[in-house]
């Protein structure tokens, strides 16, 4: 398992937007990311918008998607959409169509069905499964990874958008399953903080399986996985 450990979160931020500014400048006509919410993003966020390097991203190149959406209103702080855009897509000169929120005012039920069209009209397939290029994930303290949580949606699922249920909250949420998300090219795991250290240190032992931590499972079917650590989550690993 490929780990790359920063002294700041900011660092792995940084690494992000040069990742960011390359892929713009690949020779595909178009890139698809997925992202998702947490302070790791917001922070990468946050950076782009104030960084010098932000005028270097062909942002009409860049389609950007959600792997997981809170079912509420975008104005809402807790819409992971809602806060990329404010924080970042309002500020840069992004075609408002290469946005592809996941709806969360509408039916859980409504919303998948939608997404599950948009993935197919727009992303491109590997062995008629949707390939996105890039994939951001972030960590719980529980293992759970996108809205994917122990004994929720199913890991196993054929489907490729699901409805899930926060197991403390039971707020309704839609979430990428794990088999579209092994299909990506490459996934990044962004995960800071020294709360997150011990189940760091589950999901990283291979000789573990009593329980299967969403996070453990993602394994690329044939993309590159890195896991990007600041130094508190990563002081149970060395």
């Amino acid at each position: 398992m490929s780990y790359i450990i920063y002294q700041e979160k900011e660092d792995i931020a940084y690494a992000m937007l040069t990742k960011l500014v390359s892929l713009s400048h690949s020779r595909q006509d178009e890139v698809h990311i997925a992202l998702s919410g947490g302070s790791t993003p917001k922070a990468i966020f946050e950076l782009i918008a104030k960084s010098d390097k932000m005028i270097e991203i062909k942002w009409e190149k860049l389609h950007f998607w959600w792997c997981d959406e809170r079912c509420v209103a975008f104005e809402d702080k807790e819409s992971n959409f809602g806060e990329a855009d404010r924080m970042l897509f309002q500020q840069v000169k992004i075609p408002r169509e290469n946005l592809h929120p996941m709806q969360g005012d509408i039916s859980p039920e409504q919303a998948t069905l939608n997404y599950v069209q948009s993935i197919k009209k727009y992303v491109p397939k590997y062995n008629d499964i949707p390939q996105f290029d890039w994939i951001w994930l972030g960590m719980g303290e529980d293992g759970h990874t996108a809205s994917l949580f122990v004994n929720g949606v199913s890991l196993s699922s054929d489907k490729w958008v699901e409805i899930a249920m926060h197991p403390t909250t039971k707020q309704y949420r839609v979430t990428l399953t794990l088999k579209i998300i092994n299909y990506a090219k490459v996934i990044d795991f962004l995960v800071t903080g020294e709360s997150k250290a011990n189940m760091l240190k589950k999901v990283f032992d291979q000789e573990n399986v009593s329980i299967a931590y969403p996070a453990k499972v993602v394994k690329p079917i044939e993309g590159k996985l890195v896991w990007h650590l600041d130094q508190p989550a990563a002081n149970e690993l060395e």
